[in-house]
């Protein structure tokens, strides 16, 4: 999979290409790169108990890495009953 990543959100690449004002289909890689596409490196949220994950995602100068943080899930307060 081929994106950019534009103010945090993952674009996914979309087909044709428009290179030189052209409607361009390509797999090749070298074209892809050229018009700025990276490729994304996904992974498999953590898991544990009372937590939830969510992604961000991290751009080097070659590559889009989703990475994962845990959140403590809130727990209901249990309501006060007065005697």
């Amino acid at each position: 999979m081929y994106a950019k990543l534009i103010k945090g959100q993952l674009v996914p690449l979309r087909q044709p290409l428009i290179i030189g004002g052209l409607d361009t289909f390509t797999n090749d890689e070298s074209v892809i790169r050229a018009q700025g596409w990276k490729p994304v490196l996904l992974s498999d949220p953590p898991m544990q108990d009372g937590f939830y994950a969510t992604s961000e995602w991290t751009e080097t100068e070659d590559v889009i890495t989703q990475e994962w943080t845990l959140h403590e899930v809130a727990q209901p307060e249990e309501p006060q009953i007065e005697p």
